[in-house]
């Protein structure tokens, strides 16, 4: 008897009837897999908001990592959930770096910009302080050439 096919005849219907009835009653048919769309309404999960903040310090604190009841004690499964785990903690500390590099190269970059905006502002004041006193010069120097120091001098 091949389980999932239809039975070629009654003796066949008997012997799963059979088969069924020995089964352990305790035994779970349905198990809720991840990422499968929920079979009632128990296992609907509910999602609440996060600010960035809260969600980035969730993803980076390792004690927020869910741990989960192996469904069975197979080496496979105990295997699987390891891998799954250092997949995690090398996806996560590959995360942190990245932000982290990212994080430190924005701020050195931003304090660059900051120091090149204080070097243009003082530049500026040099330019305006420099405009200034050449107009004052060039007044200065309009008034001494315009200006009579020395009297005429007729001779005849």
């Amino acid at each position: 008897v091949v389980e999932g096919e239809a039975p070629e005849s009654d003796s066949e219907d008997e012997f799963s009837e059979s088969k069924l009835q020995n089964t352990n009653s305790n035994a779970a048919f349905g198990v809720a897999v991840d990422g499968e769309a929920p079979e009632s309404d128990d296992e609907i999960v509910s999602y609440t908001r996060m600010n960035i903040s809260e969600a980035s310090e969730a993803l980076f604190n390792d004690h927020s990592t869910i741990k989960q009841k192996p469904l069975t004690d197979s080496i496979l499964q105990k295997k699987l959930s390891e891998n799954n785990a250092s997949l995690w903690r090398h996806l996560n500390q590959f995360i942190q770096n990245t932000v982290l590099t990212a994080s430190k190269q924005l701020h050195a970059t931003d304090q660059l910009l900051i120091k090149s905006q204080v070097t243009l502002q003082q530049a500026s004041m040099n330019w305006k302080t420099a405009n200034t006193n050449t107009r004052l010069m060039l007044e200065k120097t309009k008034d001494i050439v315009t200006g009579n120091f020395v009297p005429s001098i007729n001779i005849k």
